[in-house]
């Protein structure tokens, strides 16, 4: 692999014809930041790894705040790292990535320009639209919104404004999709929903995990043979809203003093957490298992498994649950709907309503035998839909109907 750090001359190797009628196509990704629990940098990878080194070639750019080891086997091109590109808004560091992706952009002759969630998607449309790229992409893996009601106009602002030179939206879910739609942001036409591909075959395989190894994974965990698990999966940062799970789990252990709650993952926002649990009286009730590779033997060991996020795009995590056989309940997020049947595989609860998470949590409390039926109805919801060899067939399609089009 050719790794490049310093995009003025990685723009200057990446140069080269590459007209839209000739077999190979130039293709650059960009993606705000590659971090291994992120659901939309395995998304990326998965679909450039599904294109044909044959006819593609694919490189990727990638923000300041990357793990350069994830990408160390990549063969597909040029990864490159522009150090301004970052996610949080700093109105000199996005122009300077602005204007260094318009070099490389302009100097590498892409076909194709497929970009990857809000900063990446705004400003590597806007360098992509001024080098007169052929076909512009972009990946939706969440809604780009702010409780800050003026920073919230601007980022609907500049998504209305890409919105209009964007030849397709790839979602990677209906919610998702038509909530953009709502939003007014560009033609409804453009849109195509690819559920984002995930390896399930370790998660349909800890679903029929032994009783006797489940039981010494939870152990492992610190959770004992007559306690119930309820389980969360995210990384730890606000818009996970693990406040919830918490003010849920201070209530639940009024009458079920047996609970055991996990949150699985690691972030920034970890030592908030858990001075707001020691603040609670909540230290022997809450685990933090810290970044954990084992998560779907990790997901079998819970008994339910709930979701807390205020913004999702289609959470994986969901999906993987449901693979795994667990009731689930939710929070109304982007995607969950497309997952969770409520009242068949779990529930679907409004956003931020403690009191409705702890009743349904408290429904399948009270009846195990019936919460672990609900939990199998899921593994027969989810399907082919979901594998990553689908998500990778239906981008090569379209890539090859983009490039049809544009002939």
């Amino acid at each position: 692999m050719r790794y490049q750090l310093n995009v003025s001359e990685a723009a200057q190797n990446a140069g080269g014809d590459s007209p839209i009628g000739n077999m190979r196509v130039a293709v650059l990704h960009i993606v705000t930041r590659f971090l291994k629990w992120g659901g939309a940098e395995r998304n990326t990878y998965y679909s450039i790894q599904g294109l044909d080194r044959e006819r593609y070639d694919v490189d990727l750019a990638i923000g300041r705040d990357s793990q350069l080891d994830l990408l160390e086997n990549y063969e597909h091109g040029q990864v490159l790292q522009i150090d301004s590109l970052v996610r949080d808004p700093n109105p000199l560091l996005d122009l300077g990535a602005l204007f260094r992706l318009y070099r490389l952009i302009k100097s590498g002759n892409y076909d194709i320009v497929h970009t990857h969630t809000g900063k990446a998607g705004i400003l590597g449309r806007i360098a992509a639209r001024i080098a007169r790229v052929p076909i512009i992409i972009h990946g939706l893996h969440g809604t780009m919104t702010s409780p800050n009601p003026v920073l919230d106009k601007i980022y609907l602002f500049l998504d209305r404004f890409t919105g209009r030179f964007t030849d397709c939206f790839i979602s990677v879910g209906e919610d998702l999709k038509q909530r953009y739609i709502k939003r007014k942001i560009g033609d409804p036409s453009k849109y195509r929903v690819i559920h984002s591909g995930m390896d399930l075959n370790a998660f349909y395989k800890a679903g029929d995990l032994p009783k006797p190894a489940v039981i010494k994974k939870r152990r492992e965990l610190g959770v004992a043979d007559d306690e119930l698990a309820v389980g969360m999966v995210a990384s730890l940062e606000p818009r996970k809203g693990h406040k919830y799970a918490i003010s849920a789990i201070r209530e639940l252990i009024q009458h079920h003093t047996n609970i055991k709650l996990l949150f699985v993952g690691d972030g920034w926002y970890r030592a908030k957490l858990e001075e707001l649990v020691r603040q609670n009286g909540l230290e022997d009730s809450i685990i933090f298992t810290g970044y954990r590779e084992d998560i779907a033997e990790v997901i079998a060991t819970f008994d339910i498994v709930i979701l807390t996020s205020l913004w999702e795009g289609l959470p994986q995590v969901l999906v993987q649950s449901a693979a795994v056989g667990k009731p689930i309940v939710t929070f109304d997020v982007e995607g969950a709907e497309e997952v969770v049947q409520d009242g068949v595989n779990g529930f679907i609860v409004p956003l931020k309503d403690v009191d409705a998470l702890v009743e349904k949590v408290e429904y399948l409390l009270s009846g195990m035998e019936r919460a672990m039926a609900m939990g199998r109805q899921g593994r027969k919801i989810i399907g082919e839909q979901w594998t990553v060899e689908t998500m990778q067939e239906k981008t090569r399609q379209l890539y090859e109907e983009l490039l049809a089009g544009k002939r």
